[in-house]
């Protein structure tokens, strides 16, 4: 069960802040110029580290 709830807080985590990301970058440089590769970049890298967390025990993200 802790193992789980990690894996949850961390996802939940690489979720906000790639949500925060977009929002910023939409409001500073609007719909045009948004940049897509630097946005999939996190989302692959939280992925990653999602699936990190998730096969090895000791791996602390607090």
């Amino acid at each position: 069960m802790k193992k789980t709830l990690g894996t949850i807080v961390a996802a939940a985590a690489v979720v906000l802040l790639t949500a925060t990301f977009g929002f910023a970058e939409y409001a500073a440089a609007g719909a045009a110029q948004f940049p897509y590769f630097q946005l999939g970049c996190l989302i692959v890298g939280g992925l990653i580290m999602v699936s990190l967390k998730r096969k090895y025990n000791k791996m602390y993200t607090a």
